[in-house]
Protein backbone atom coordinates (compact mmCIF):
# COMPACT_ATOMS: atom_id res chain seq x y z
CA UNK A 1 0.00 0.00 0.00
CA UNK A 2 1.01 3.60 -0.51
CA UNK A 3 2.53 5.35 2.51
CA UNK A 4 1.29 8.72 1.27
CA UNK A 5 -1.22 10.34 3.60
CA UNK A 6 -3.40 13.42 3.42
CA UNK A 7 -4.01 16.19 5.95
CA UNK A 8 -7.19 17.39 7.63
CA UNK A 9 -7.66 20.89 8.95
CA UNK A 10 -7.07 21.05 12.68
CA UNK A 11 -10.56 22.15 13.65
CA UNK A 12 -12.56 20.74 16.55
CA UNK A 13 -15.12 19.24 14.14
CA UNK A 14 -12.51 17.56 11.97
CA UNK A 15 -10.11 16.45 14.68
CA UNK A 16 -11.65 12.98 15.10
CA UNK A 17 -13.42 12.75 11.73
CA UNK A 18 -12.80 9.62 9.67
CA UNK A 19 -12.51 10.58 5.99
CA UNK A 20 -14.99 9.13 3.48
CA UNK A 21 -13.76 6.00 1.73
CA UNK A 22 -11.42 5.02 4.58
CA UNK A 23 -11.45 1.90 6.72
CA UNK A 24 -9.67 3.14 9.88
CA UNK A 25 -7.10 1.16 11.81
CA UNK A 26 -7.75 1.29 15.58
CA UNK A 27 -4.87 3.59 16.56
CA UNK A 28 -4.11 7.28 17.04
CA UNK A 29 -7.21 7.93 19.11
CA UNK A 30 -9.48 5.75 16.96
CA UNK A 31 -10.96 3.01 19.15
CA UNK A 32 -11.89 -0.50 18.12
CA UNK A 33 -15.53 0.53 18.38
CA UNK A 34 -14.93 3.56 16.13
CA UNK A 35 -13.35 1.31 13.49
CA UNK A 36 -16.14 -1.26 13.82
CA UNK A 37 -18.83 1.40 13.32
CA UNK A 38 -17.30 2.27 9.95
CA UNK A 39 -16.33 -1.17 8.66
CA UNK A 40 -19.33 -3.35 9.55
CA UNK A 41 -22.15 -1.10 8.20
CA UNK A 42 -20.29 -0.90 4.87
CA UNK A 43 -19.94 -4.67 4.70
CA UNK A 44 -23.54 -5.15 5.82
CA UNK A 45 -24.77 -2.98 2.96
CA UNK A 46 -22.94 -5.15 0.44
CA UNK A 47 -24.20 -8.38 2.10
CA UNK A 48 -20.63 -9.60 2.32
CA UNK A 49 -20.73 -10.82 5.91
CA UNK A 50 -23.50 -12.38 8.01
CA UNK A 51 -24.03 -13.17 11.67
CA UNK A 52 -24.96 -16.64 12.97
CA UNK A 53 -25.52 -16.37 16.70
CA UNK A 54 -22.37 -14.39 17.64
CA UNK A 55 -20.08 -15.81 14.95
CA UNK A 56 -19.38 -13.97 11.68
CA UNK A 57 -19.68 -15.93 8.43
CA UNK A 58 -19.31 -15.12 4.77
CA UNK A 59 -20.96 -16.76 1.78
CA UNK A 60 -18.39 -18.44 -0.43
CA UNK A 61 -19.36 -18.31 -4.09
CA UNK A 62 -18.32 -21.62 -5.61
CA UNK A 63 -17.78 -21.84 -9.38
CA UNK A 64 -18.47 -25.60 -9.41
CA UNK A 65 -20.91 -26.14 -6.54
CA UNK A 66 -23.61 -24.40 -4.53
CA UNK A 67 -22.66 -21.41 -2.40
CA UNK A 68 -21.81 -22.20 1.20
CA UNK A 69 -21.05 -20.47 4.50
CA UNK A 70 -17.61 -20.20 6.05
CA UNK A 71 -16.54 -18.88 9.44
CA UNK A 72 -14.50 -15.70 9.04
CA UNK A 73 -11.08 -16.08 10.63
CA UNK A 74 -8.90 -13.08 11.56
CA UNK A 75 -6.69 -13.78 8.54
CA UNK A 76 -9.71 -13.81 6.25
CA UNK A 77 -11.11 -10.65 7.84
CA UNK A 78 -7.87 -8.78 7.12
CA UNK A 79 -8.15 -9.90 3.51
CA UNK A 80 -11.77 -8.74 3.27
CA UNK A 81 -11.03 -5.33 4.81
CA UNK A 82 -8.04 -4.68 2.57
CA UNK A 83 -9.82 -5.96 -0.55
CA UNK A 84 -13.11 -4.15 -0.01
CA UNK A 85 -12.22 -1.20 -2.21
CA UNK A 86 -11.64 1.35 0.54
CA UNK A 87 -8.34 2.72 1.73
CA UNK A 88 -7.07 1.25 4.99
CA UNK A 89 -5.47 4.11 6.91
CA UNK A 90 -4.07 4.99 10.32
CA UNK A 91 -4.77 8.32 12.01
CA UNK A 92 -1.55 10.13 12.92
CA UNK A 93 -0.85 13.54 14.44
CA UNK A 94 2.08 15.54 13.11
CA UNK A 95 4.27 17.82 15.21
CA UNK A 96 2.26 20.85 14.08
CA UNK A 97 -0.90 19.16 15.41
CA UNK A 98 -2.22 18.50 11.92
CA UNK A 99 -4.01 15.16 11.42
CA UNK A 100 -2.74 12.79 8.73
CA UNK A 101 -4.42 9.56 7.59
CA UNK A 102 -1.61 7.33 6.37
CA UNK A 103 -2.23 4.22 4.26
CA UNK A 104 -1.22 1.00 5.99
CA UNK A 105 -2.09 -2.67 6.39
CA UNK A 106 -4.84 -3.84 8.71
CA UNK A 107 -3.38 -5.44 11.87
CA UNK A 108 -4.22 -9.04 12.74
CA UNK A 109 -4.67 -8.08 16.39
CA UNK A 110 -7.33 -5.55 15.42
CA UNK A 111 -9.10 -8.15 13.25
CA UNK A 112 -9.42 -10.51 16.23
CA UNK A 113 -10.98 -7.81 18.40
CA UNK A 114 -13.38 -6.55 15.73
CA UNK A 115 -14.67 -10.06 14.96
CA UNK A 116 -15.80 -10.29 18.60
CA UNK A 117 -17.30 -6.80 18.79
CA UNK A 118 -20.88 -5.96 19.74
CA UNK A 119 -21.01 -3.62 16.74
CA UNK A 120 -20.72 -6.64 14.41
CA UNK A 121 -23.66 -8.31 16.15
CA UNK A 122 -25.65 -5.06 15.88
CA UNK A 123 -24.87 -4.11 12.29
CA UNK A 124 -24.41 -7.32 10.28
CA UNK A 125 -27.46 -9.03 8.80
CA UNK A 126 -28.40 -12.31 10.42
CA UNK A 127 -28.58 -15.52 8.46
CA UNK A 128 -30.43 -18.71 9.39
CA UNK A 129 -30.66 -20.62 6.13
CA UNK A 130 -29.00 -20.91 2.75
CA UNK A 131 -31.08 -22.35 -0.11
CA UNK A 132 -30.52 -22.85 -3.81
CA UNK A 133 -34.04 -22.26 -5.12
CA UNK A 134 -36.96 -19.87 -4.55
CA UNK A 135 -38.86 -20.15 -1.27
CA UNK A 136 -42.63 -20.02 -0.84
CA UNK A 137 -43.53 -18.39 2.48
CA UNK A 138 -46.67 -19.17 4.42
CA UNK A 139 -48.15 -15.78 3.50
CA UNK A 140 -47.81 -16.61 -0.22
CA UNK A 141 -44.67 -14.62 -1.12
CA UNK A 142 -42.07 -16.22 -3.38
CA UNK A 143 -38.51 -15.27 -2.38
CA UNK A 144 -36.15 -15.08 -5.35
CA UNK A 145 -32.36 -14.80 -5.57
CA UNK A 146 -30.67 -12.67 -2.90
CA UNK A 147 -30.95 -11.96 0.80
CA UNK A 148 -34.34 -11.79 2.55
CA UNK A 149 -35.37 -10.89 6.08
CA UNK A 150 -37.33 -14.14 6.37
CA UNK A 151 -37.21 -16.58 9.29
CA UNK A 152 -34.14 -14.96 10.81
CA UNK A 153 -32.34 -14.38 7.49
CA UNK A 154 -32.64 -16.37 4.26
CA UNK A 155 -30.18 -16.28 1.38
CA UNK A 156 -31.55 -17.64 -1.90
CA UNK A 157 -28.96 -18.79 -4.42
CA UNK A 158 -30.06 -19.85 -7.88
CA UNK A 159 -32.68 -22.39 -8.94
CA UNK A 160 -35.36 -22.48 -11.59
CA UNK A 161 -38.27 -20.06 -11.47
CA UNK A 162 -41.24 -22.12 -10.16
CA UNK A 163 -44.01 -22.75 -12.69
CA UNK A 164 -47.62 -21.95 -11.91
CA UNK A 165 -49.45 -25.32 -12.05
CA UNK A 166 -53.06 -26.34 -11.36
CA UNK A 167 -53.35 -28.76 -8.47
CA UNK A 168 -54.25 -31.75 -10.65
CA UNK A 169 -51.15 -31.37 -12.79
CA UNK A 170 -49.03 -30.79 -9.69
CA UNK A 171 -50.17 -34.02 -8.03
CA UNK A 172 -49.58 -35.96 -11.25
CA UNK A 173 -46.10 -34.49 -11.63
CA UNK A 174 -45.00 -35.34 -8.11
CA UNK A 175 -46.48 -38.83 -8.22
CA UNK A 176 -44.61 -39.45 -11.47
CA UNK A 177 -41.31 -38.95 -9.66
CA UNK A 178 -41.98 -42.09 -7.61
CA UNK A 179 -43.33 -44.29 -10.41
CA UNK A 180 -40.20 -46.47 -10.69
CA UNK A 181 -39.89 -47.19 -6.96
CA UNK A 182 -41.42 -50.32 -5.45
CA UNK A 183 -42.54 -49.37 -1.97
CA UNK A 184 -43.02 -51.98 0.74
CA UNK A 185 -46.52 -50.70 1.61
CA UNK A 186 -48.81 -47.91 0.38
CA UNK A 187 -48.00 -46.02 3.61
CA UNK A 188 -44.31 -46.08 2.66
CA UNK A 189 -45.24 -44.43 -0.63
CA UNK A 190 -47.22 -41.79 1.31
CA UNK A 191 -44.10 -41.07 3.37
CA UNK A 192 -42.05 -40.73 0.17
CA UNK A 193 -44.52 -38.14 -1.12
CA UNK A 194 -44.21 -36.27 2.18
CA UNK A 195 -40.42 -36.20 1.74
CA UNK A 196 -40.88 -34.28 -1.53
CA UNK A 197 -42.83 -31.52 0.25
CA UNK A 198 -41.00 -31.34 3.56
CA UNK A 199 -38.01 -29.15 2.50
CA UNK A 200 -40.31 -26.47 1.03
CA UNK A 201 -42.42 -26.40 4.18
CA UNK A 202 -39.30 -26.10 6.32
CA UNK A 203 -37.67 -23.32 4.28
CA UNK A 204 -40.92 -21.36 4.08
CA UNK A 205 -41.69 -21.63 7.80
CA UNK A 206 -44.98 -23.42 7.22
CA UNK A 207 -44.81 -25.57 10.37
CA UNK A 208 -43.50 -24.38 13.71
CA UNK A 209 -42.19 -27.76 14.83
CA UNK A 210 -39.30 -30.17 14.42
CA UNK A 211 -39.08 -32.20 11.22
CA UNK A 212 -38.08 -35.89 11.34
CA UNK A 213 -35.05 -37.38 9.64
CA UNK A 214 -35.90 -39.04 6.31
CA UNK A 215 -34.69 -42.64 6.67
CA UNK A 216 -34.63 -44.65 3.42
CA UNK A 217 -34.45 -48.38 4.03
CA UNK A 218 -34.24 -51.17 1.44
CA UNK A 219 -34.36 -54.94 1.45
CA UNK A 220 -31.26 -55.20 -0.77
CA UNK A 221 -28.37 -53.06 -1.96
CA UNK A 222 -28.81 -51.08 -5.18
CA UNK A 223 -32.56 -50.80 -4.59
CA UNK A 224 -32.73 -47.02 -5.06
CA UNK A 225 -32.95 -45.81 -1.46
CA UNK A 226 -30.15 -43.23 -1.81
CA UNK A 227 -31.38 -42.43 -5.32
CA UNK A 228 -34.78 -41.41 -3.94
CA UNK A 229 -33.16 -39.04 -1.47
CA UNK A 230 -30.92 -37.58 -4.18
CA UNK A 231 -34.11 -36.98 -6.15
CA UNK A 232 -35.54 -34.91 -3.28
CA UNK A 233 -32.38 -32.79 -3.12
CA UNK A 234 -32.33 -32.20 -6.90
CA UNK A 235 -35.93 -31.02 -6.78
CA UNK A 236 -34.61 -28.13 -4.67
CA UNK A 237 -31.52 -27.48 -6.79
CA UNK A 238 -29.25 -29.18 -4.26
CA UNK A 239 -26.77 -31.99 -3.88
CA UNK A 240 -26.71 -33.27 -0.33
CA UNK A 241 -23.59 -33.00 1.80
CA UNK A 242 -22.56 -36.64 2.35
CA UNK A 243 -21.40 -37.77 5.79
CA UNK A 244 -18.96 -40.67 5.82
CA UNK A 245 -20.08 -43.25 8.39
CA UNK A 246 -16.73 -43.67 10.11
CA UNK A 247 -16.40 -44.22 13.85
CA UNK A 248 -14.65 -42.10 16.48
CA UNK A 249 -11.55 -39.95 16.32
CA UNK A 250 -10.73 -37.67 13.41
CA UNK A 251 -13.45 -37.86 10.78
CA UNK A 252 -16.10 -39.23 13.17
CA UNK A 253 -19.79 -38.87 12.38
CA UNK A 254 -20.24 -36.04 14.90
CA UNK A 255 -17.22 -34.15 13.55
CA UNK A 256 -18.39 -34.48 9.95
CA UNK A 257 -21.91 -33.39 10.89
CA UNK A 258 -20.48 -30.31 12.65
CA UNK A 259 -18.52 -29.34 9.53
CA UNK A 260 -21.63 -29.78 7.36
CA UNK A 261 -23.71 -27.62 9.69
CA UNK A 262 -21.17 -24.81 9.55
CA UNK A 263 -21.23 -24.86 5.73
CA UNK A 264 -24.98 -24.32 5.86
CA UNK A 265 -26.13 -26.37 2.87
CA UNK A 266 -29.68 -27.50 3.68
CA UNK A 267 -29.42 -31.24 2.86
CA UNK A 268 -27.19 -33.50 4.96
CA UNK A 269 -27.19 -37.24 4.29
CA UNK A 270 -25.64 -40.30 5.89
CA UNK A 271 -25.57 -42.57 2.86
CA UNK A 272 -25.49 -46.38 3.02
CA UNK A 273 -25.07 -46.34 6.78
CA UNK A 274 -24.32 -49.64 8.49
CA UNK A 275 -24.01 -50.60 12.12
CA UNK A 276 -25.06 -48.57 15.13
CA UNK A 277 -25.82 -44.87 14.82
CA UNK A 278 -25.25 -43.08 18.11
CA UNK A 279 -24.65 -39.37 17.50
CA UNK A 280 -25.25 -36.76 20.17
CA UNK A 281 -25.04 -33.84 17.76
CA UNK A 282 -27.55 -35.49 15.40
CA UNK A 283 -30.01 -36.02 18.24
CA UNK A 284 -29.60 -32.39 19.33
CA UNK A 285 -29.88 -31.09 15.77
CA UNK A 286 -33.08 -32.96 14.94
CA UNK A 287 -34.87 -31.97 18.10
CA UNK A 288 -34.73 -30.06 21.30
CA UNK A 289 -31.66 -27.84 21.28
CA UNK A 290 -32.50 -25.45 18.43
CA UNK A 291 -28.79 -24.61 18.27
CA UNK A 292 -25.77 -26.84 18.54
CA UNK A 293 -22.11 -26.04 19.07
CA UNK A 294 -20.08 -27.01 16.00
CA UNK A 295 -16.32 -27.30 16.42
CA UNK A 296 -14.25 -27.34 13.26
CA UNK A 297 -10.52 -27.41 12.71
CA UNK A 298 -9.89 -23.73 13.47
CA UNK A 299 -13.10 -22.33 14.91
CA UNK A 300 -16.26 -22.99 16.87
CA UNK A 301 -19.76 -21.69 16.14
CA UNK A 302 -23.30 -21.98 17.42
CA UNK A 303 -25.50 -23.07 14.51
CA UNK A 304 -29.28 -22.93 14.33
CA UNK A 305 -30.44 -26.33 13.11
CA UNK A 306 -34.14 -25.97 12.29
CA UNK A 307 -33.65 -25.43 8.54
CA UNK A 308 -31.54 -28.51 7.78
CA UNK A 309 -33.02 -31.54 6.04
CA UNK A 310 -31.61 -34.78 7.44
CA UNK A 311 -31.41 -37.97 5.38
CA UNK A 312 -30.10 -41.45 6.08
CA UNK A 313 -30.11 -44.46 3.77
CA UNK A 314 -29.47 -47.99 4.96
CA UNK A 315 -30.16 -51.66 4.45
CA UNK A 316 -30.50 -52.07 8.21
CA UNK A 317 -28.80 -49.64 10.59
CA UNK A 318 -29.29 -49.82 14.34
CA UNK A 319 -30.55 -46.62 15.99
CA UNK A 320 -30.71 -45.37 19.53
CA UNK A 321 -34.24 -44.95 20.84
CA UNK A 322 -33.96 -41.15 20.51
CA UNK A 323 -32.84 -41.28 16.88
CA UNK A 324 -35.58 -43.81 16.05
CA UNK A 325 -38.15 -41.45 17.56
CA UNK A 326 -36.78 -38.59 15.44
CA UNK A 327 -37.05 -40.56 12.18
CA UNK A 328 -39.62 -41.16 9.48
CA UNK A 329 -38.84 -44.52 7.85
CA UNK A 330 -39.65 -45.17 4.18
CA UNK A 331 -39.01 -48.70 2.89
CA UNK A 332 -38.55 -49.84 -0.70
CA UNK A 333 -38.03 -53.19 -2.39
CA UNK A 334 -35.58 -53.87 -5.18
CA UNK A 335 -37.20 -54.01 -8.59
CA UNK A 336 -36.95 -57.35 -10.41
CA UNK A 337 -33.97 -57.97 -12.66
CA UNK A 338 -34.55 -56.35 -16.05
CA UNK A 339 -37.12 -53.83 -14.82
CA UNK A 340 -37.49 -51.14 -17.55
CA UNK A 341 -36.64 -47.91 -15.73
CA UNK A 342 -37.81 -44.82 -17.56
CA UNK A 343 -35.42 -42.75 -19.65
CA UNK A 344 -35.86 -39.09 -20.55
CA UNK A 345 -34.40 -36.78 -23.20
CA UNK A 346 -32.00 -35.48 -20.52
CA UNK A 347 -30.97 -38.99 -19.39
CA UNK A 348 -32.13 -40.62 -16.14
CA UNK A 349 -34.72 -39.30 -13.67
CA UNK A 350 -32.20 -37.19 -11.73
CA UNK A 351 -31.08 -35.42 -14.89
CA UNK A 352 -34.73 -34.93 -15.89
CA UNK A 353 -35.59 -33.30 -12.56
CA UNK A 354 -32.49 -31.12 -12.65
CA UNK A 355 -33.34 -29.91 -16.15
CA UNK A 356 -36.97 -29.21 -15.19
CA UNK A 357 -36.44 -28.13 -11.60
CA UNK A 358 -38.67 -25.06 -11.89
CA UNK A 359 -41.58 -27.22 -13.10
CA UNK A 360 -41.35 -29.71 -10.24
CA UNK A 361 -40.75 -26.97 -7.66
CA UNK A 362 -43.90 -25.30 -8.98
CA UNK A 363 -45.75 -28.58 -8.38
CA UNK A 364 -44.63 -28.54 -4.72
CA UNK A 365 -45.75 -24.92 -4.37
CA UNK A 366 -49.13 -25.76 -5.89
CA UNK A 367 -49.70 -28.48 -3.27
CA UNK A 368 -48.80 -26.10 -0.44
CA UNK A 369 -51.11 -23.42 -1.84
CA UNK A 370 -53.91 -26.00 -2.05
CA UNK A 371 -53.32 -26.94 1.59
CA UNK A 372 -53.47 -23.26 2.54
CA UNK A 373 -56.67 -22.82 0.51
CA UNK A 374 -58.23 -25.34 2.89
CA UNK A 375 -56.81 -23.30 5.82
CA UNK A 376 -53.94 -25.72 6.57
CA UNK A 377 -56.00 -28.49 8.22
CA UNK A 378 -54.42 -31.35 10.17
CA UNK A 379 -55.48 -34.83 11.27
CA UNK A 380 -55.54 -36.21 14.81
CA UNK A 381 -52.58 -38.54 14.11
CA UNK A 382 -50.72 -39.43 17.34
CA UNK A 383 -48.28 -42.17 16.28
CA UNK A 384 -45.15 -39.99 16.11
CA UNK A 385 -43.43 -37.61 18.51
CA UNK A 386 -43.24 -34.83 15.88
CA UNK A 387 -46.98 -34.27 15.91
CA UNK A 388 -47.34 -30.97 14.03
CA UNK A 389 -45.34 -32.25 11.04
CA UNK A 390 -47.06 -35.64 10.97
CA UNK A 391 -50.58 -34.29 11.35
CA UNK A 392 -50.05 -31.73 8.60
CA UNK A 393 -48.44 -34.20 6.21
CA UNK A 394 -51.03 -36.85 7.03
CA UNK A 395 -53.83 -34.53 5.93
CA UNK A 396 -51.99 -33.55 2.75
CA UNK A 397 -51.15 -37.08 1.58
CA UNK A 398 -54.60 -38.44 2.38
CA UNK A 399 -56.67 -35.58 0.96
CA UNK A 400 -54.55 -34.20 -1.88
CA UNK A 401 -52.77 -37.39 -2.99
CA UNK A 402 -55.46 -39.85 -1.74
CA UNK A 403 -53.02 -42.22 -0.03
CA UNK A 404 -53.55 -44.30 3.13
CA UNK A 405 -52.65 -42.70 6.48
CA UNK A 406 -49.04 -41.57 6.66
CA UNK A 407 -48.03 -43.60 9.71
CA UNK A 408 -49.70 -46.96 9.15
CA UNK A 409 -47.24 -49.57 10.43
CA UNK A 410 -44.61 -46.97 11.29
CA UNK A 411 -44.42 -47.48 15.06
CA UNK A 412 -43.36 -51.10 14.48
CA UNK A 413 -40.54 -50.00 12.17
CA UNK A 414 -39.31 -47.41 14.68
CA UNK A 415 -39.29 -50.07 17.41
CA UNK A 416 -37.34 -52.45 15.17
CA UNK A 417 -34.61 -49.96 14.27
CA UNK A 418 -34.01 -49.32 17.98
CA UNK A 419 -33.96 -53.06 18.85
CA UNK A 420 -30.64 -54.73 17.85
CA UNK A 421 -32.10 -58.23 18.16
CA UNK A 422 -35.07 -57.46 15.89
CA UNK A 423 -32.81 -55.70 13.40
CA UNK A 424 -30.55 -58.78 13.29
CA UNK A 425 -33.58 -61.04 12.76
CA UNK A 426 -34.80 -58.81 9.91
CA UNK A 427 -31.44 -59.05 8.18
CA UNK A 428 -31.41 -62.83 8.63
CA UNK A 429 -34.97 -63.12 7.28
CA UNK A 430 -33.98 -61.12 4.19
CA UNK A 431 -30.94 -63.37 3.72
CA UNK A 432 -33.13 -66.48 4.06
CA UNK A 433 -35.42 -65.08 1.37
CA UNK A 434 -32.46 -64.31 -0.91
CA UNK A 435 -31.17 -67.86 -0.39
CA UNK A 436 -34.52 -69.34 -1.42
CA UNK A 437 -35.14 -70.89 2.01
CA UNK A 438 -38.45 -69.24 2.91
CA UNK A 439 -41.08 -71.66 4.33
CA UNK A 440 -38.42 -74.24 5.24
CA UNK A 441 -37.59 -75.45 8.72
CA UNK A 442 -34.11 -74.23 9.63
CA UNK A 443 -32.04 -75.00 12.69
CA UNK A 444 -30.15 -72.35 14.62
CA UNK A 445 -26.97 -73.53 12.89
CA UNK A 446 -28.69 -73.18 9.50
CA UNK A 447 -29.64 -69.58 10.29
CA UNK A 448 -26.06 -68.84 11.36
CA UNK A 449 -24.77 -70.27 8.08
CA UNK A 450 -27.15 -68.08 6.07
CA UNK A 451 -26.15 -65.04 8.13
CA UNK A 452 -22.45 -65.75 7.66
CA UNK A 453 -22.85 -66.12 3.88
CA UNK A 454 -24.67 -62.74 3.81
CA UNK A 455 -22.04 -61.01 5.97
CA UNK A 456 -24.48 -60.27 8.80
CA UNK A 457 -22.79 -59.40 12.08
CA UNK A 458 -24.19 -60.17 15.49
CA UNK A 459 -25.31 -57.19 17.55
CA UNK A 460 -23.37 -56.28 20.66
CA UNK A 461 -19.73 -56.79 21.53
CA UNK A 462 -17.73 -57.76 18.41
CA UNK A 463 -15.11 -59.38 20.66
CA UNK A 464 -17.62 -61.89 22.04
CA UNK A 465 -16.05 -65.37 21.74
CA UNK A 466 -19.20 -67.45 22.06
CA UNK A 467 -20.01 -69.85 19.25
CA UNK A 468 -22.31 -68.34 16.58
CA UNK A 469 -25.08 -70.85 17.26
CA UNK A 470 -24.95 -70.02 20.96
CA UNK A 471 -25.18 -66.25 20.30
CA UNK A 472 -28.00 -66.73 17.82
CA UNK A 473 -29.84 -68.98 20.25
CA UNK A 474 -29.71 -66.32 22.96
CA UNK A 475 -31.04 -63.64 20.59
CA UNK A 476 -33.86 -65.85 19.32
CA UNK A 477 -34.69 -67.08 22.82
CA UNK A 478 -35.09 -63.51 24.07
CA UNK A 479 -37.29 -62.51 21.11
CA UNK A 480 -39.62 -65.48 21.52
CA UNK A 481 -39.86 -64.99 25.28
CA UNK A 482 -40.96 -61.40 24.62
CA UNK A 483 -43.55 -62.66 22.11
CA UNK A 484 -44.67 -65.39 24.53
CA UNK A 485 -43.93 -68.05 21.94
CA UNK A 486 -46.00 -66.47 19.19
CA UNK A 487 -44.46 -65.86 15.73
CA UNK A 488 -42.16 -62.85 15.68
CA UNK A 489 -43.17 -60.32 13.02
CA UNK A 490 -40.46 -58.15 11.51
CA UNK A 491 -40.63 -55.98 8.35
CA UNK A 492 -43.02 -58.17 6.36
CA UNK A 493 -41.82 -61.51 7.69
CA UNK A 494 -43.18 -63.86 10.34
CA UNK A 495 -40.62 -66.11 12.01
CA UNK A 496 -42.16 -69.25 13.58
CA UNK A 497 -40.42 -71.40 16.17
CA UNK A 498 -41.27 -75.08 16.65
CA UNK A 499 -39.74 -77.76 18.83
CA UNK A 500 -38.84 -80.76 16.68
CA UNK A 501 -37.73 -84.16 17.95
CA UNK A 502 -34.24 -84.60 16.53
CA UNK A 503 -31.82 -87.53 16.77
CA UNK A 504 -28.57 -86.46 18.47
CA UNK A 505 -25.81 -88.78 17.31
CA UNK A 506 -23.45 -87.53 20.02
CA UNK A 507 -25.89 -88.72 22.69
CA UNK A 508 -27.52 -91.60 20.77
CA UNK A 509 -30.97 -90.35 21.59
CA UNK A 510 -33.79 -88.10 20.43
CA UNK A 511 -34.35 -84.66 21.94
CA UNK A 512 -36.48 -81.61 21.16
CA UNK A 513 -34.59 -78.83 19.34
CA UNK A 514 -35.91 -75.47 18.12
CA UNK A 515 -36.38 -75.02 14.38
CA UNK A 516 -37.37 -71.79 12.70
CA UNK A 517 -39.49 -71.11 9.64
CA UNK A 518 -39.31 -67.73 7.90
CA UNK A 519 -42.57 -66.85 6.15
CA UNK A 520 -43.13 -63.81 3.98
CA UNK A 521 -46.27 -61.98 5.08
CA UNK A 522 -46.29 -59.60 2.12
Amino acid sequence: MSAVGFELKNSTADKWAIPPGVFPVPAGGISFTDAARVIFPAMAEKKRLFMRDRCIHEIIISPTDADFLSIVTPERFVNLVEGFGRRVARREKKEDEKIVWRSTTFPMTAAKVLLASDVAVEKLPRIAQLVNCPVLTKDGAVLSRGYHDHEGGTYVGSGGVPHDLPIGAAVEALESLLADFQFTTPADRARALASLLSPAMKAGGWIDDDFPMDVAEADQSQSGKTYRQSLVARLYGERAVAITPSRGGVGSVDENIAQALVRGRPFITLANFRGRLDSTILEEATRGAGRVTCRTLRASAEVETRFFNWQLSTNGAEFTRDIANRSIITRILKQPEGYPFRRFPEGDLLAHVEANQGFFLGAVFAVLREWKRHECPVTSERRHDFRAWCRSMDWIVQNIFTTPPLLDGHREEQARTANPALQWLRDVALAVKAAGQVDRQLSTADLCSVAEDAGIDFPGNPANREEPAQRAGKILGRLFRESEGRPVSVDGFAVVREQVSTYLSSRWEYADKPFYTVRASR
